[in-house]
């Protein structure tokens, strides 16, 4: 498939998504909207040592080659600074060379997308509420990378845009926020949940609501479907222009 064509007219689409954003490196194929196989390894530092073995592992698995590939999926962040950029230079040079479509997404998209499509199969519902979703990834320093994301039946938006907040702060605006609106929510976290218990705990306290929380990793497989389901926004028109969204600099040009 060429650059030019979309993923509608496809019956036998193979996807490869991935995800280095986090200490997770995790990697996925898809043949339509169904997962072939997924790979997650605990990266920390090594994600460009460890991708592009886990995706000739990945293939092989599956039985599949390079060339066999229709697209390329990836989580563009944010996250960690040197994890984010690994799965987008690795995505965009594939996509170049095998002259396929890119699709780029939102890693922390990609994580509200993967439990609020959990929490359905597992019939976890809002009894009719409308559902917060707030991902948070530890940025250390009590800071996480974090949004806002509310799911309805017929799709999700974002409320409060990806960036990094104190946590401490961040939890009062999720109050604020929560008193202006004129229905009430379910409020569910995801990520790295356990180390913000006491945060998490005060905004319970305040707000008087029960917060769902769900320690979850980050899936290839979240940021494939979610690629699929809105790919005419998530397409890349130009594969070199894809970029990371560090959304903070790196620590060495703090120290500049």
């Amino acid at each position: 498939m060429k650059i030019g064509q979309t993923l509608n007219h496809l019956s036998n689409n193979f996807m490869l998504c991935m995800d280095t954003s986090t200490s997770d490196l995790t990697v996925a194929v898809l043949q339509n909207d169904q997962c072939l196989k997924e790979i997650r390894v605990k990266a920390e530092r090594s994600h460009s040592i460890q991708l592009i073995p886990c995706i000739q592992k990945l293939l092989s698995d599956v039985d599949l080659k390079m060339r066999d590939l229709n697209c390329i999926a990836a989580g563009q962040g944010p996250g960690s600074y040197t994890g984010v950029r690994i799965a987008v230079t690795v995505a965009k040079t594939l996509a170049w060379t095998l002259h396929i479509p890119l699709f780029g997404v939102s890693s922390l998209e990609g994580l509200s997308y993967g439990i609020n499509r959990e929490m359905k199969l597992n019939e976890l519902g809002s009894n009719g509420l409308d559902n917060w979703i707030i991902p948070i990834l530890n940025a250390r320093r009590g800071q996480v990378y974090t949004a806002l994301y509310e799911f309805k039946e017929n799709g999700h938006e974002n409320r409060l845009p990806d960036g990094i907040r104190l946590m401490e702060t961040w939890v009062q605006q999720i109050h604020e926020y929560l008193e202006s609106q004129s229905s009430s929510k379910q409020i569910t976290f995801v990520g790295d949940v356990e180390q913000f218990k006491a945060e998490i705990s005060r905004l319970e306290q305040v707000s008087g609501q029960k917060m769902n929380c769900y320690e979850k990793h980050m899936n290839a497989y979240d940021i494939g479907l979610l690629a699929f389901k809105q790919r005419d926004r998530s397409k890349i028109k130009e594969p070199h222009h894809f970029i990371p969204n560090y959304t903070q600099l790196a620590e060495a040009e703090k120290n500049l």
